[in-house]
Order: C-alpha cells, then structure tokens, then sequence
C-alpha cells in the first residue's frame, strides 16, 4: 500500500473537514457525494496508483530529485 499526502495544505484541512462532518452525520447531500468520491479516489491511489480509473501520473523529474515515485492525481 502506498503512502498518501495531500500536496497542499487546504486539501488536507478540507479532507479532514469532510471526515469530521461524516462522523457527526452533518454532511449534506453534495457533501456526501464528494467524501464518497474523494474516499474511493484516496483508496484507489493508495491501492495502485496507476489504477485506469484514476487521472494518475508520475512526476519524474520529482521522482527522480527525491529518489522515490512522486504522483499526482487530481478529481
């Protein structure tokens, strides 16, 4: 399994966001949609990031200055 990090500090606050409103119920119905989206794209690309269904691609000149794969994916 692979390791995820969001590349930018809002996306972790508005993940965490979505998580804290899941877990006291308070998600509206576009809310909802999105964490169900967002959780099964975080899955996926924890899975295998290059899954067919994810728009996955390695950056490799990053890969190659930090000597691991680095991916960016985006919704």
């Amino acid at each position: 399994m692979f390791a995820i990090r969001m590349g930018i500090p809002e996306m972790e606050e508005f993940w965490g966001n979505l998580l804290e409103k899941k877990k006291s119920d308070s998600l509206n119905s576009e809310q909802e949609d999105l964490f169900k989206k967002f959780g099964k794209a975080i899955k996926l690309l924890a899975d295998n990031p290059k899954h067919s269904g994810l728009r996955t691609h390695e950056i490799e000149e990053l890969s190659r200055k930090y000597k691991i794969k680095i991916w960016q994916s985006y919704l």
